[in-house]
């Protein structure tokens, strides 16, 4: 049954690439309720947050925001149209409309056991507490905390930056900052359920440059296997691709299926 009429819009997207204002409704989450709220669009400019009987708790309009994100620890991110800086950026509000973090990232991220791994205004990777202070300073983050142990890229601890990609690694830490694996994988996933996605023998394609945003690069061939917090392979490297477990089970492509 219908509990809220069908009266908000979903976004409509132009084609890659995006910029930072089509990022938002590019990483649009269908409207999910999260922690009795939910962010949506009707036909106004700025996004709101209604509750379950669709009444308006948040009002986008009065901090002109752009697109919206689902709560997480009790705080959301949101896109703001021309923050002080002169740029629109992502900040983060409470459940109460005020803004807790200023508008100071270019890339969307919820919190997570209270952190958030974000990419600040300068194009630099941070992991971020919930009072904005910057966190792990020495490592170059790949992916954000997940069950305490996050993925980063060697260089490290002041270690000469490697200008040769190819020779970068990526290894597992703890939130003590502890390394809990070697560094010899080329990209590691987010964990679940005690494994992570682990991709070894790849090599760098070409790069891509995403406008207001980072210019990254992609790695091509290689394969893909689970490994435990320790970096052991629990399933071995032969798939194509593979994502991170859920409720004991996890997309993987082999022979292109």
């Amino acid at each position: 049954r219908i509990k809220i009429n069908p009266k908000y819009f979903s976004p409509v997207l132009s084609g890659a690439p995006f910029n930072l204002r089509e990022l938002g409704d590019v990483s649009h989450e269908g409207y999910i309720f999260s922690e009795g709220l939910v962010a949506v669009k009707d036909i106004t400019k700025y996004w709101k947050y209604i509750n379950r009987q669709d009444s308006v708790i948040i009002d986008g309009s009065k901090l002109r925001i752009l697109s919206a994100r689902s709560f997480h620890d009790g705080i959301a991110n949101v896109l703001i149209d021309d923050s002080p800086t002169g740029e629109d950026l992502w900040a983060y509000i409470d459940k109460k409309g005020n803004i807790v973090i200023p508008p100071s990232f270019k890339f969307p991220a919820e919190f997570e056991d209270g952190l958030a791994f974000v990419v600040d205004a300068k194009n630099r990777r941070k992991v971020i507490d919930r009072q904005g202070k910057e966190l792990y300073k020495q490592y170059i983050f790949v992916t954000p905390f997940h069950n305490g142990f996050a993925a980063v890229r060697p260089y490290w601890r002041g270690q000469k930056k490697v200008d040769d990609l190819t020779k970068r690694r990526v290894v597992l830490i703890d939130r003590d900052g502890a390394f809990h694996t070697p560094p010899d994988f080329d990209w590691i996933g987010r964990f679940g359920e005690g494994m992570a996605p682990a991709l070894v023998g790849s090599k760098l394609a070409h790069p891509i440059i995403y406008p207001q945003l980072l210019t990254s690069t992609e790695e091509t061939g290689g394969k893909w296997g689970f490994i435990d917090y320790k970096g052991e392979f629990k399933i071995n490297p032969t798939y194509q691709e593979a994502k991170g477990l859920i409720n004991g089970f996890a997309p993987v492509k082999r022979g292109g299926l």
